[in-house]
């Protein structure tokens, strides 16, 4: 009998124990640790690559750059956050490092027009106008209604003394923006070269009509200085 609650005794003491520690498992604190997903950083990324584009529109271009570059690190796979760094890099004249980037860009989507518009404005300042041409036309392929690119494209004609071509290209961005007086400016310098001096002042005056500044003014002075030489005094 005694040997009997002996065990009854031993019995009780071990499921005590097992139920102690079982609450003790039960209450042990696990250390969390959070493992932000490659959805988060792509996020992430492309926000911080607005907050460049920001900063640029700001002039704070160095603050715009390092913020570009961010969103790269967090996500390279996105082609607009290396639009925005392209640009960070133009205006930081760091040119060579934005055609690199442009060309990341395009070799994940060739279907954007940006970069090469951004290409060819590059091209441009290089004074490489062929390049800048070909790459201007291809993005136009793509986004045919951008009235600066059609301007731009306009000016390399002009410069390269096609004024028909310089003249078409005018006409496609004025019927996008009619108020875009460089583009009345410039179609008239081109009709000046060409001598159609009637039709050129009749732009000028309409791109001072918009925006009256020195440029539009001398343009207009040289047109009347060989026909009107007193009143373009």
């Amino acid at each position: 009998m005694l040997k009997m609650k002996f065990l009854l005794k031993n019995l009780l003491i071990t499921i005590i124990s097992i139920s102690f520690f079982q609450i003790k498992k039960t209450e042990a604190i696990i250390p969390y640790y959070y493992i932000p997903t490659k959805d988060h950083f792509r996020e992430s990324g492309f926000l911080i690559a607005q907050k460049a584009y920001l900063l640029l529109s700001l002039d704070q271009l160095k603050k715009g750059h390092s913020f570009a570059k961010l969103a790269i690190t967090l996500d390279n796979k996105n082609e607009k956050n290396w639009a925005i760094l392209a640009e960070a890099q133009i205006r930081n004249n760091l040119i060579n490092d934005a055609l690199i980037s442009i060309n990341k860009g395009k070799v994940l989507n060739p279907r954007i027009g940006d970069f090469y518009f951004i290409e060819g404005s590059i091209y441009m300042q290089q004074k490489n106008l062929k390049k800048s041409k070909l790459a201007f036309k291809k993005g136009l392929e793509i986004q045919p209604e951008n009235a600066f690119v059609l301007f731009q494209l306009g000016n390399i004609f002009l410069m390269e003394k096609s004024y028909n071509n310089a003249l078409e290209e005018y006409a496609k961005a004025i019927q996008i923006k009619s108020d875009f007086w460089q583009v009345l400016n410039n179609k008239g310098l081109a009709l000046y070269e060409k001598n159609q001096k009637l039709l050129a002042r009749e732009n000028f005056n309409k791109a001072i009509a918009i925006k009256r500044n020195g440029e539009t003014l001398l343009a207009l002075a040289v047109t009347l200085q060989n026909n009107e030489p007193n009143r373009a005094v």
